[in-house]
């Protein structure tokens, strides 16, 4: 029986099973800096994707990359996965993929080891998208559930993508983004050299709603917050129930809900060169540790919107790029702006091409940086091909690097 069930699962046609195809690329190459000379790691891949008729008119499609270090052979992560089914109505897709403002409004795209976009996400994951396109538009809309968040939204994360064809002259292109319930760590801390107790501390804030315990309390009149006692934590604006957890003895209302910000700080203590965890400890802002605190979840305020302009335009052998992105912080009066331009082209016909991009990002606060890069590479045939590039963080740090990669 055994050798039937083996011989009956060897008759099955291969043409029911896709067929892959593999992809890649390895890059390696030597940084120079102030810091001296380094080996890089140039954002080397490797994948595997296909596709297999699922029905006359409907294909299923899939792709897996993940990244490869060149410097220590390791696969430090994944950077695509997902299934999809792709037909006449456009293409569905499940899995960690490449979200819309990349696609539509990013710029330039991988060149060497850059993503010279304007501020765009990369992938996202845990993602359902829509894609749809003909000769003249494109169009791609990205649901993304993060997961672990008290938001009371299915969806955590949307992006929309659009481009308008413009035939040789290039192409229009915008998208919009709006994130829900990002929690934003802010970390300090202090070298750990020498022999005496250095601490660092990690800071996570995060916007709450608290449940907090009126039993006691000497400031609250009637169930109702008052200016000396809790009406002191909720800021202008922020909004409080009264009654979520039944009455107290005297028939009042036993809890109210109140916004507040939670702040976790976990600090760590270095003595003799050994690192050791300490304590973590929670902390409400504005007294609200002072009351009786019963629960605690996260509200879904914290967040940001995000919209990206960009216009790519070929001439010749030239391919140029503008951008523009605005993302502003949900609640926030200032937003964070970047503007781009950047440029790619061959040298006639000696398999060279060069790049160029600049930005400048001006944040909330007013204050400016301008980052900028240049690039020349040399096609070596057979998919290999050789690199030199010089980068600006614009914060007078700077660093060139010498690189060789093969693509298969």
């Amino acid at each position: 029986m055994a050798i039937l069930v083996f011989a009956g699962v060897l008759s099955v046609p291969s043409a029911v099973f896709a067929e892959a195809s593999w992809y890649g690329s390895i890059r390696g190459g030597v940084e120079f800096s102030e810091g001296g000379t380094n080996y890089y790691d140039g954002a080397s891949r490797w994948g595997i994707r296909g596709s297999s008729e699922a029905s006359e008119g409907l294909t299923a499609v899939y792709r897996f990359e993940s990244k490869l270090s060149t410097s220590n052979a390791s696969q430090p992560g994944g950077r695509l996965a997902f299934v999809g089914l792709t037909g006449g109505f456009g293409t569905f897709t499940l899995g960690q993929i490449l979200s819309a403002s990349y696609n539509h409004a990013g710029v330039i795209r991988d060149i060497g080891n850059w993503v010279s976009s304007p501020d765009t996400s990369v992938r996202v994951g845990n993602a359902l998208s829509y894609a749809v396109s003909n000769d003249a538009f494109s169009m791609q809309f990205d649901a993304i559930s993060t997961g672990g968040k008290d938001t009371g939204k299915t969806v955590d994360q949307l992006e929309f993508g659009m481009t308008v064809n413009m035939g040789d002259f290039g192409r229009v292109a915008l998208s919009h983004t709006s994130v829900y319930d990002t929690i934003e760590p802010v970390s300090y801390w202090a070298d750990y050299t020498g022999t005496t107790a250095d601490t660092r501390t990690d800071f996570e804030v995060k916007k709450i709603m608290v449940e907090i315990s009126k039993a006691d309390t000497t400031n609250l009149a009637n169930g109702e917050l008052n200016a000396t006692g809790l009406g002191a934590i909720a800021r202008v604006g922020d909004k409080y129930s009264i009654g979520s957890c039944g009455a107290a003895a005297d028939g009042s209302d036993a809890c109210i809900m109140v916004e507040a910000f939670e702040e976790t700080r976990t600090t760590y203590t270095n003595s003799a060169g050994t690192n050791t965890p300490a304590t973590t400890q929670v902390f409400y802002a504005n007294g609200v540790n002072d009351y009786d605190v019963v629960s605690a979840r996260n509200v879904d305020e914290v967040g940001y919107k995000a919209n990206h302009l960009s216009v790519e335009f070929g001439l010749g052998a030239l391919t140029a790029a503008l951008g523009y992105s605005e993302s502003k912080k949900n609640g926030a009066s200032a937003s964070t702006k970047t503007t781009y331009i950047g440029a790619t082209g061959g040298i006639g016909d000696t398999g060279m091409d060069w790049r160029a991009f600049s930005r400048v990002v001006s944040a909330p606060d007013g204050s400016k940086t301008k980052p900028w890069g240049i690039g020349l590479g040399k096609s070596l045939g057979g998919g290999a091909w050789t690199y030199l590039e010089h980068h600006n963080d614009g914060a007078n740090t700077s660093y060139s690097v010498v690189g060789l990669g093969v693509s298969f």
